[in-house]
């Protein structure tokens, strides 16, 4: 009787974990590029992920001059 309580709690415990990490994951991630022209360089800016006042970014610097 006590090895299927044990196994019936190990099986809830390890749904609540895969649920709780699951649920972490953003799913509305937002893509929006901005393009930013200066007179020897250009500035690529985007948001890849937004969610819970945090983000993920990219920055991409490409110099124009001779």
């Amino acid at each position: 009787m006590k090895n299927k309580i044990y196994k019936l709690l190990s099986i809830i415990v390890t749904i609540l974990i895969c649920v709780s990490i699951f649920t972490s994951i953003p799913t509305s991630a937002i893509s929006r590029t901005k393009i930013f022209e200066y007179h020897n360089y250009i500035i690529d800016y985007s948001i890849i992920d937004e969610w819970d006042n945090h983000q993920n970014i990219s920055i991409v610097v490409t110099n124009t001059s001779n």
